[in-house]
Protein backbone atom coordinates (compact mmCIF):
# COMPACT_ATOMS: atom_id res chain seq x y z
CA UNK A 1 0.00 0.00 0.00
CA UNK A 2 2.97 2.41 0.79
CA UNK A 3 4.82 2.19 -1.92
CA UNK A 4 1.80 1.59 -5.01
CA UNK A 5 -0.72 4.28 -3.18
CA UNK A 6 1.09 6.35 -1.12
CA UNK A 7 4.56 7.12 -2.98
CA UNK A 8 2.25 7.89 -6.08
CA UNK A 9 0.15 10.41 -4.15
CA UNK A 10 3.18 11.87 -2.81
CA UNK A 11 4.50 12.36 -6.51
CA UNK A 12 1.25 13.97 -7.46
CA UNK A 13 -0.10 15.86 -4.87
CA UNK A 14 3.69 17.46 -4.06
CA UNK A 15 4.49 18.10 -7.90
CA UNK A 16 1.15 19.97 -8.21
CA UNK A 17 0.76 21.62 -5.02
CA UNK A 18 4.22 21.36 -3.29
CA UNK A 19 4.28 24.87 -2.53
CA UNK A 20 1.50 25.46 -0.51
CA UNK A 21 2.47 23.77 3.12
CA UNK A 22 6.18 24.18 2.10
CA UNK A 23 8.86 21.77 2.13
CA UNK A 24 10.50 19.78 4.75
CA UNK A 25 13.48 21.25 6.47
CA UNK A 26 16.13 18.04 5.80
CA UNK A 27 15.09 17.47 2.22
CA UNK A 28 14.20 20.70 -0.13
CA UNK A 29 12.92 18.45 -2.95
CA UNK A 30 9.99 17.29 -0.69
CA UNK A 31 7.24 19.18 0.14
CA UNK A 32 5.10 18.73 3.08
CA UNK A 33 1.92 18.46 1.04
CA UNK A 34 3.49 15.44 -0.97
CA UNK A 35 3.93 13.48 2.73
CA UNK A 36 0.59 14.24 3.68
CA UNK A 37 -0.98 12.89 0.76
CA UNK A 38 1.37 9.81 0.96
CA UNK A 39 -0.09 9.47 4.86
CA UNK A 40 -3.55 9.86 4.08
CA UNK A 41 -3.59 7.65 1.16
CA UNK A 42 -1.50 4.58 2.45
CA UNK A 43 -4.33 5.04 5.63
CA UNK A 44 -7.11 4.96 3.50
CA UNK A 45 -6.08 2.37 1.53
CA UNK A 46 -4.50 -0.16 4.40
CA UNK A 47 -8.07 0.25 6.12
CA UNK A 48 -10.03 -0.54 3.07
CA UNK A 49 -7.95 -3.93 2.26
CA UNK A 50 -8.28 -4.97 5.64
CA UNK A 51 -12.12 -4.31 6.40
CA UNK A 52 -12.15 -5.60 2.98
CA UNK A 53 -10.29 -8.97 4.65
CA UNK A 54 -12.40 -8.77 7.84
CA UNK A 55 -15.79 -8.80 5.84
CA UNK A 56 -14.67 -11.48 3.83
CA UNK A 57 -13.69 -13.55 6.40
CA UNK A 58 -9.65 -14.03 6.03
CA UNK A 59 -8.95 -11.82 8.98
CA UNK A 60 -10.98 -11.93 11.87
CA UNK A 61 -12.20 -9.54 14.18
CA UNK A 62 -10.91 -10.78 17.38
CA UNK A 63 -7.67 -11.01 16.14
CA UNK A 64 -7.67 -7.69 14.82
CA UNK A 65 -10.08 -5.27 17.02
CA UNK A 66 -10.83 -1.93 15.48
CA UNK A 67 -8.59 0.06 17.63
CA UNK A 68 -5.02 -1.92 16.74
CA UNK A 69 -6.67 -1.87 13.40
CA UNK A 70 -6.59 1.84 13.37
CA UNK A 71 -3.72 2.25 15.11
CA UNK A 72 -1.87 -0.19 12.64
CA UNK A 73 -2.93 1.65 9.64
CA UNK A 74 -2.22 5.54 11.49
CA UNK A 75 1.51 3.82 12.13
CA UNK A 76 2.32 2.50 9.36
CA UNK A 77 1.00 5.88 7.00
CA UNK A 78 3.34 8.08 9.43
CA UNK A 79 6.13 5.83 8.72
CA UNK A 80 5.38 5.71 5.09
CA UNK A 81 5.56 9.25 4.49
CA UNK A 82 8.77 9.99 7.02
CA UNK A 83 10.79 7.67 5.25
CA UNK A 84 9.80 8.41 1.46
CA UNK A 85 10.35 12.18 3.01
CA UNK A 86 14.23 11.45 3.40
CA UNK A 87 16.56 12.90 0.98
CA UNK A 88 17.56 9.31 -0.74
CA UNK A 89 16.86 10.21 -4.51
CA UNK A 90 15.31 6.89 -6.25
CA UNK A 91 15.90 4.48 -3.11
CA UNK A 92 12.26 5.22 -1.64
CA UNK A 93 10.43 2.29 -3.80
CA UNK A 94 13.00 0.22 -1.45
CA UNK A 95 12.90 2.22 1.24
CA UNK A 96 9.66 2.45 2.33
CA UNK A 97 7.75 -0.61 1.72
CA UNK A 98 11.20 -2.76 3.52
CA UNK A 99 10.02 0.45 6.64
CA UNK A 100 6.53 -0.69 6.63
CA UNK A 101 7.12 -4.67 6.63
CA UNK A 102 10.31 -3.83 9.50
CA UNK A 103 7.81 -2.10 11.33
CA UNK A 104 4.97 -4.87 11.04
CA UNK A 105 7.96 -7.51 11.51
CA UNK A 106 8.66 -5.51 15.07
CA UNK A 107 4.43 -5.73 15.71
CA UNK A 108 4.08 -9.11 15.01
CA UNK A 109 7.58 -9.75 17.41
CA UNK A 110 6.37 -8.02 20.48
Amino acid sequence: MALGVGDAAAEVVGSRLGGCLGTWPHCRRKSLAGSLACAVSTFAASLWVITSFQAQGFISTQDLPREALLSWCTTSAVTAALVESLPVKDWDNVSVPLAVVLLGLTGVLF
